[in-house]
């Protein structure tokens, strides 16, 4: 098979670095692409379908598994919401469909095809940017391109990470973490609030449960894999949380709610956590997936996580809202949609004066 693998640590170190780079840009030149192509659209989208929390639910979903990134769609929920576009309350459903739609990268990372896509895709996509005369093929060209460097960047991230194999400082870091899920879900806060990208973060760690790093020294791949996983999940809203920065009042409770609900998702999976590993494991034999496919399976833990999360919240969105609006107390303002400066006695005059002239 086709592999991409480093010859040392401290080179991987230098690899890894690089492939964490252009995955992040290849997500970048997907985003890009596809808010020039198609970014009236998306927001026309998210404007529309949001009038219900179902409707609101699976157009996040939708949105957020193309562009492949929650942060960019709460990103843009802030934005509508400060705009006065979107009701605080019509952005939670969207929010939680969010969550869902960005699995969609650990999933596809967790396929072992994706080194062999990616070069066509990057050919491809160059060739569509460069020759396109239209504007929707050349920005599809960049959002092809941009799928391309996203997988050829966690694939040289995989083999970055070969040599960690014969470290006996990285068996006893895994052991530790195997140990200790406060340390794992720290972890995964850390990382993704650095990168500000958990599908960059789960997908490495798909990668290293894939490559057989986190089942050295016999420690079982999905006790460490999780807590990191539901750390990445609270250190995605730190995006949102900047961007509200000098918004109105329902913009920044968007980024609270944001938070809240990771948060408050990963306090009540804690007390099942020994148990956790046991039902990813059987939802994958279920699927299809087979007991030895870690990658696959660690993929399935955040798609897991953020579905359940949807199923506790969704049916309580009205409640959840107002709890947000007593933790983040304050005045709404008032969208004015009429007329501004207008006095109605104006047009009962003018008339008036039309009438006697004519």
């Amino acid at each position: 098979p086709m592999t991409l693998e480093a010859t040392s640590i401290w080179f991987g170190i230098l690899v890894l670095f690089g492939g964490l780079g252009m995955f992040l840009y290849g997500m970048i030149l997907m985003n890009e692409g596809l808010q020039l192509a198609a970014g009236d659209r998306l927001r026309r989208m998210l404007e529309t379908f949001t009038k219900t929390r179902y409707r609101g639910l699976a157009a996040g979903a939708g949105v957020t598994a193309l562009i492949q990134s929650s942060s960019a769609t709460t990103v843009m929920l802030v934005g509508f919401v400060n705009a006065g576009l979107m009701t605080f309350t019509q952005s939670l459903g969207v929010i939680l469909g969010a969550d869902i739609g960005t699995t969609i990268t650990a999933q596809m990372v967790a396929f072992n095809v994706i080194l062999y896509l990616s070069f066509p895709c990057i050919g491809i996509g160059l060739l569509l940017y460069m020759v396109g005369n239209r504007r929707v093929v050349k920005y599809s060209g960049e959002i092809v391109l941009g799928f391309g460097l996203l997988f050829l960047g966690m694939e040289i991230m995989k083999g970055a990470m070969a040599p960690l194999k014969s470290s006996g400082v990285f068996e006893s870091w895994v052991s530790s973490l195997g140990n200790n899920w406060f340390l794992g879900v720290l972890l995964g806060i850390i990382i993704t609030s650095i990168v500000q990208s958990s599908s960059a973060t789960t997908s490495l760690v798909v990668a290293m449960g894939a490559t057989g790093l986190l089942s050295i020294g016999g420690t079982d791949p999905l006790s460490i894999a999780i807590p990191v996983i539901l750390g990445c999940n609270i250190g995605t809203c730190i995006t949102a949380w900047i961007a509200s920065i000098g918004t109105s009042l329902p913009a920044k409770r968007v980024a609270w709610a944001h938070y809240i609900f990771k948060i408050g998702g990963v306090i009540i999976v804690l007390p099942f956590l020994a148990w956790l590993p046991d039902l990813v494991r059987w939802v994958s034999d279920a699927l299809g997936t087979g007991s030895d496919n870690i990658g696959r399976q660690i993929a399935w833990a955040h798609t897991i996580f953020n579905v359940l999360l949807t199923m506790i919240f969704l049916p309580f969105l009205p409640q959840f809202a107002a709890l947000i609006k007593k933790i983040k107390k304050g005045t709404e303002p008032e969208i004015l949609r009429d007329p501004l400066f207008l006095d109605p006695r104006i047009f009962g005059q003018s008339f008036y004066s039309f009438r006697n002239t004519y």
